[in-house]
Formats: C-alpha cells, sequence, structure tokens
C-alpha cells in the first residue's frame, strides 16, 4: 500500500472487533435461515460498537454536532446460520478519508466457516446543514487505529 506522496508503509496488525450472536427464533424467516435483515442489524452493531471503541460513540459524535449517515452498503451471503448457530461479528476499517470511512465486515459460524461478507461506506454529515463535513486528524487517527487489510475470503463457500 502507498501513500500519496509515493511513501510506502505496512500496516500493523490491529484487534478488530468482535463479538457474537445467538440466532434466535424471530430472526428464522420462512426458509428456515437468519433472515438478510437480521444481517443488517448485525453491521449496524459491530459499526456502532467499533466507533465507541475508537472513542466516539453515537452520542459523542451527535454532541459534537456531527452524524454518522450509511451512503453504501454491500453484502454477499455465503453459508446460511440457522436457530441456535453463533454468529460471530468482526468489522474492521478498511479505508479513513475526509469525511467518510469504510467498514467491512465478516460474519462467521462457530466452526470458522464464512457465512456472509459485507462493506459499508459512512459519512459524516453535519447536523444542521446535513452536508458532509471532515473530521479531525485525531478523530480520522482513531478510527485508523483500527485499519487492516481485508483477510483473505475462501471463494469456496458457495453463496446462496
Amino acid at each position: 500500500m502507498s501513500t500519496p506522496r509515493g511513501l510506502s508503509f505496512k500496516l500493523q496488525e490491529v484487534p478488530s472487533l468482535t463479538f457474537q450472536e445467538e440466532v434466535q427464533t424471530f430472526q428464522i424467516d420462512f426458509s428456515r435461515h437468519v433472515n438478510n435483515s437480521v444481517y443488517i442489524q448485525w453491521l449496524e452493531k459491530a459499526r456502532v460498537k467499533l466507533c465507541a471503541a475508537a472513542g466516539y460513540p453515537v452520542e459523542k459524535m451527535i454532541e459534537f454536532g456531527f452524524l454518522p449517515v450509511l451512503t453504501n452498503t454491500e453484502i454477499t451471503y455465503k453459508k446460511p446460520l440457522f436457530m441456535g448457530e453463533i454468529a460471530l461479528i468482526e468489522v474492521w476499517v478498511s479505508e479513513v478519508g475526509g469525511a467518510s470511512a469504510w467498514m467491512e465486515y465478516r460474519i462467521t459460524n462457530a466452526i470458522g466457516e464464512i457465512c456472509a461478507i459485507a462493506k459499508q461506506r459512512g459519512l459524516w454529515v453535519d447536523a444542521i446543514t446535513q452536508k458532509p463535513r471532515r473530521i479531525d486528524s485525531i478523530m480520522r487517527d482513531k478510527f485508523a487505529a483500527f485499519m487492516k487489510e481485508e483477510p483473505e475470503a475462501s471463494d469456496s463457500a458457495p453463496v446462496y
């Protein structure tokens, strides 16, 4: 990876944020696996947890007068999760810009099989004008502490 000035650097391995969720009966759809809307909820929980771990819980951002909004969500389902299974949700930052950031996610089952991968772009906007608002270098550095390259994902898992 290289910087805009052409200087190269190596990303240090940092701990990504990971938590688990047990699949509940109300999260199952008519196909008897986790409904796609539940995955989006898990992404939201992960994003909020990462913001808090970076020192910027949503309440603090609102207090500072800026709001995090999503501009893009991409998700690929690889393997279904079923009632009673444990989902491990991992999130990390893959890019931090002046007013936006990309977060990436990997959802696996208890034995480490990839069930879904996702990517979201968030934009910080001014609470009053609703226009993009650049973040300062301190905030950028705190989110960059969660940066890591996307892990190698196995393409062997079928997309269902």
